[in-house]
C-alpha cells in the first residue's frame, strides 16, 4: 500500500486515473497512466533527494492546479527543495 504523502496516515486508492484518500487528497492524472507503483517510486525518489541534500527536515506534500491540471508537489521550506511528484 501507498501511504497518502498529504496527510501520512491513510492508504491511497485509485479508480480510473484519480489517485484519493480519505482525507480528501484527489489527483487527476487524466490520460496519464501513472500506476500506484509507479506512484510510490516516484514518491520514494523525491523524499531520497530532498535527504541528500543534506536537509533533515520533514517535506510537505500537496495538491496544486496548473493549467487545469493537477500536479503532486512536494516542498521543504526549510532549505527551499521542490520538486513535482506526479
Amino acid at each position: 500500500a501507498v501511504t497518502c504523502p498529504v496527510c501520512l496516515q491513510a492508504a491511497l486508492r485509485k479508480h480510473a486515473t484519480t489517485f484519493f484518500c480519505e482525507c480528501g487528497m484527489r489527483l487527476n492524472v487524466f490520460g496519464d497512466q501513472l500506476t500506484m507503483p509507479q506512484l510510490k517510486d516516484n514518491l520514494q525518489a523525491s523524499f531520497d533527494d530532498h535527504s541528500a541534500s543534506g536537509c533533515a527536515s520533514q517535506p510537505i506534500c500537496a495538491i496544486q492546479e496548473c493549467g487545469g491540471y493537477d500536479m503532486l508537489t512536494m516542498v521543504c521550506s526549510d532549505c527551499d527543495y521542490m520538486n513535482i511528484v506526479a
